[in-house]
C-alpha cells in the first residue's frame, strides 16, 4: 500500500494515466510515474472505510437507543450521529450544519453529550484535545495540570517542553509522566 492516503491523492489535479488494463492505473507526478495501484484493492479500501463509518454509526445508534431521548427527538440525535466521521470526530462546523437543519444550539449540545457518553470513549469529540480529555476523564486522570498540558499540546508536539512546563507549573519529569498517561 502507498505511504500516503490514497484518497487524498485521487482527488488531486496531478493526473492519473489509465493503461490498457483497466484494473490498474499509474499515478503521475511531475511527468514520472510515482505509484501503481490496483483498482480492485482501492475499491476494497473505499468499501472498508465506508463500512467502518457505517459500523460506527450503527453502534452509536444502538447505544443511543438505550438512552433517554425525551429532551431531543430521536431523528435529531441520529442526524448529529451522521455528522460523525469515520475517525469518530464531529466536524468543527457541526453546530453550523445542525443549525442549517433546524437544530438549535441547546439541542445540539445535548446531542453531543449523549454521543460522547457512548463507546468508544472519545467519540463525538470535535478535536484531538477534546478526545483526549474525554478519555482521560473516564480513567480519572483529567487533573487541572493535565487540562493545562492539553491546552498546550501543540507546543509539546513542537518540542517547546520548557515553555509548557513553565506555563503549567510542571517539572520535566511530571510532564513526561503526564505524556505517558496520555499515550496509555
Amino acid at each position: 500500500p502507498p505511504e500516503y492516503d490514497v484518497m487524498d491523492k485521487l482527488d488531486t489535479d496531478e493526473g492519473v494515466v489509465w493503461g490498457l488494463d483497466t484494473t490498474r492505473y499509474e499515478h503521475v507526478r511531475d511527468g514520472a510515474a510515482s505509484q501503481n495501484y490496483d483498482v480492485n484493492a482501492l475499491s476494497e479500501e473505499m468499501e472498508q472505510r465506508l463500512s467502518v463509518r457505517a459500523s460506527l454509526h450503527e453502534a452509536l445508534r444502538e447505544q443511543l437507543a438505550m438512552q433517554d431521548m425525551t429532551k431531543v427527538p430521536r431523528h435529531i440525535v441520529y442526524y448529529i450521529v451522521d455528522l460523525v466521521d469515520a475517525a469518530g470526530y464531529l466536524p468543527a462546523n457541526g453546530e453550523e450544519l445542525a443549525s442549517l437543519a433546524g437544530v438549535n444550539s441547546a439541542d445540539y449540545a445535548h446531542c453531543i453529550t449523549m454521543i460522547q457518553a457512548c463507546e468508544p470513549t472519545g467519540v463525538g469529540a470535535r478535536n484531538l484535545r477534546e478526545c483526549l480529555s474525554l478519555q482521560l476523564q473516564e480513567r480519572g486522570q483529567l487533573s487541572g495540570a493535565m487540562q493545562a498540558l492539553l491546552k498546550h499540546l501543540e507546543w509539546v508536539v513542537e518540542g517547546k517542553h520548557k515553555q509548557v512546563c513553565r506555563i503549567c507549573g510542571l517539572t520535566a519529569e511530571q510532564m513526561h509522566a503526564m505524556m505517558q498517561q496520555i499515550r496509555a
